[in-house]
């Protein structure tokens, strides 16, 4: 009995992907292409691209064992051949941009996306839109957000600083503490606390998106729901690194520049994490995703 309910899991699976094919196959060479580009380039922070890889590879299980539509169009062919053109265009724009470090990131963009584009054809061309639609996720996070990793961090990183800092500034006023802020640097008296990039928090947004899947993929919600409350993990972050940047300035005025050291900077690393955990967690129930199913009758 326990060899077959065994089975019965993989069956589900097994049956989409033999529905779905084609699709099967691109999403394989993506997750192929995006963890192997990943590892060509040597990046240092090697553990963010194991999180984003795990994160892809239960999403593209989850996934497969749901139901797939395979109902390919000739309306869907059109599209599919579409795409294609434009992908084209974005190859031949990656292959006019200069080679400097001004364009690296629109070329990669452009390159990275033009393979994203073929894989929608592909798979608007044999299983339809709808098939299309739910992949799409999975070959944004295999072809473009996997690979390009860092240089999205890079580029979201001190826009979040700045709200960031903002944000603690308003909350020290609020407990009449007379500070001011320019840029990521807050001022009080004669004293700058800078906020750098290692400090932003924005280095373990894989970790808590991977969080937010596992706490998300359990749920009794709609897919688009379960899409809107992940959408809100960079206010999170925002919050979390507010609260963490009032506590150091907080420390500060007790401690002085020791508040920098190698400790009590670990320290405050972890209470943006148990609180950026916690406002993740206590938001699934606002959102209600964690209503239990009902059982039929």
């Amino acid at each position: 009995m326990t060899n077959d309910n065994h089975l019965d899991k993989w069956r589900v699976p097994y049956h989409n992907l033999c529905t779905a094919r084609a699709s099967a196959v691109v999403l394989v060479l993506a997750i192929l292409f995006g963890v192997g580009e990943f590892l060509l380039w040597g990046r240092f922070h090697w553990e963010d691209g194991v999180l984003l890889t795990v994160l892809l590879l239960l999403a593209s299980y989850d996934r497969f064992n749901a139901a797939l539509d395979h109902s390919p169009t000739p309306h869907s062919r059109m599209t599919g051949w579409g795409l294609l053109v434009v992908a084209g265009g974005l190859m031949v724009l990656a292959s006019r941009l200069s080679v400097d470090d001004a364009h690296d990131l629109a070329r990669a963009l452009c390159k990275n996306g033009a393979l994203l584009l073929v894989s929608l054809a592909i798979t608007m061309h044999y299983d339809g839109f709808k098939t299309s639609l739910a992949l799409f996720p999975l070959y944004l996070l295999a072809i473009v957000i996997l690979p390009l990793y860092e240089y999205l961090l890079l580029e979201i990183s001190y826009p979040m600083r700045l709200v960031s800092t903002a944000a603690a500034s308003w909350l020290l006023r609020l407990c009449t503490v007379a500070v001011s802020y320019d840029g990521t640097t807050l001022f009080w008296n004669d004293q700058a606390i800078s906020i750098t990039d290692a400090c932003s928090g924005i280095a373990l947004l894989s970790f808590l998106y991977l969080l937010e899947y596992l706490i998300a993929r359990k749920c009794q919600a709609p897919a688009w729901w379960k899409w809107c409350w992940s959408s809100l993990v960079l206010i999170w972050i925002i919050l979390s690194n507010a609260l963490r940047q009032l506590l150091t300035f907080l420390l500060f005025t007790v401690m002085g520049e020791k508040v920098h050291e190698e400790t009590p900077h670990f320290l405050l690393g972890c209470v943006f994490i148990v609180v950026a955990s916690l406002l993740i967690w206590f938001s699934s129930f606002i959102f209600q995703l964690d209503a239990p199913k009902q059982e039929e009758t």
